[in-house]
């Protein structure tokens, strides 16, 4: 699957305008870019269950010697969903895959 193109935007979150640059980690639904799991999981509970949930990370921080199919020069970590239950789950392993701190924690 293509890397998706830069945003260079804000947090597509209705209620959110942090910066979604492409230099800065986020989290990508359904093309939308969103700076924080907590928004992403909002994505979540407007719009039902996507396709994929990538991990944006640009810095690579997250360890990718541990993903199988992964290359090592990724900066987008995708992981396809099933179903809405299955996208909660892949927000939070993205989250825990990632060893910073999102811009936007609450």
């Amino acid at each position: 699957m293509p890397e998706q193109l830069p945003d260079d935007g804000t947090c597509a979150a209705p209620d959110c305008d942090e910066p979604t640059p492409w230099d800065m980690a986020a989290l990508i639904i359904d093309g939308a870019w969103y700076c924080s799991p907590q928004c992403a999981g909002g994505h979540l509970n407007r719009h039902g269950a996507p396709a994929q949930v990538t991990l944006h990370d640009p810095q690579f921080n997250a360890d990718r010697e541990e993903l199988p199919h992964v290359a090592a020069d990724a900066v987008n970590i995708s992981r396809r969903v099933t179903s809405l239950d299955d996208a909660d789950i892949a927000i939070e392993q993205a989250t825990d895959l990632y060893p910073g701190t999102f811009r936007v924690e609450e």
